[in-house]
Order: structure tokens, then C-alpha cells, then sequence
């Protein structure tokens, strides 16, 4: 059978947007954005999921309990350890009222360092699709050096 990435049959665009727009929102920049203003500079959360999502198959092949579970992983992997959805929701919802400090319940993602065990089921994952654990990808499209 013939490899099927995970962004062939799923890609979370809206969470990755929410994402992509605190990673731009006025203050704190990647270090990168700091050094030097790089205006075609990709979001780095939506490049890594873009090339996560590529490696990934599309089955986790028994590695979670469901296909959800699959997929809250993967978001969890690239840094949205909550529901972003929900955290935008209510920030346009707030009308006035004083919201908590970080609505979204989490660091930004390019922030986020993956534990063992995420890396642990990554590597596994990998080297039951591709036969190797250790791939050399290239992302020449991020921009700014990230």
C-alpha cells in the first residue's frame, strides 16, 4: 500500500491560523522576526505543521485510541496544547469585559519544546512510514532563516 501523508486526508487551517495570528500579533516575535524584520517570513508554527503533516501518515496505525486522539496529539506537538477556537471565540466575544491574561491557556507555539514521550511516538510514527526515524527534509520555503 502506497504511503498516505496526513495532510492528504487532514490539516487543522483554522487552528493553525489562530495560531499564526498570535505568532504576528504585536510584542513578542520569534527571536528571528527581532534580528531582522523579514517580510516574506512564514509563520513558523504553520511551516512545521505543513512539513510534520507531510511526514505523517495518514493512519497512526494503532499508536492512539482514535483518530481524534491522533489529531490532538499532532496539535499538541506543534505547540496548541488548547482549543485555539474557542480561545478566539471568546476573545471576540468579550465585548468589554476583562479576559484572562492568556485566553488561549497556553504559551505561543513556536515557544513549545515537545516532551520525550511526543518525541518518543514521533519517531516510532516516522520510522513506520518511512523506515527511518532520522530524515533529512528540506524547508527552503520558512523563510527567514527558521
Amino acid at each position: 500500500m502506497a504511503f498516505e501523508p496526513l495532510v492528504a486526508k487532514w490539516f487543522p487551517a483554522t487552528e493553525l491560523g489562530i495560531e499564526c495570528h498570535r505568532e504576528h500579533s504585536t510584542g513578542r516575535h520569534p527571536p528571528l522576526h527581532r534580528l531582522h524584520v523579514w517580510w516574506a517570513r512564514r509563520p513558523l508554527v504553520l511551516c512545521a505543521a505543513a512539513v510534520l503533516a507531510s511526514l505523517l501518515p495518514a493512519d497512526a496505525g494503532g499508536e492512539f485510541p482514535s483518530t481524534a486522539a491522533y489529531h490532538a496529539w499532532f496539535l499538541r506537538l506543534v505547540g496548541m496544547a488548547g482549543d485555539p477556537v474557542a480561545a478566539r471565540a471568546s476573545i471576540f466575544a468579550a465585548a468589554g469585559r476583562r479576559l484572562p491574561v492568556n485566553p488561549f491557556g497556553y504559551p505561543r507555539a513556536y515557544t513549545h519544546v515537545p516532551p520525550d514521550e511526543d518525541l518518543a511516538i514521533l519517531h516510532r510514527l516516522l520510522a513506520g512510514s518511512w523506515q527511518s526515524e532520522k530524515l533529512h527534509v528540506l524547508d527552503p520555503m520558512a523563510g527567514g532563516g527558521s
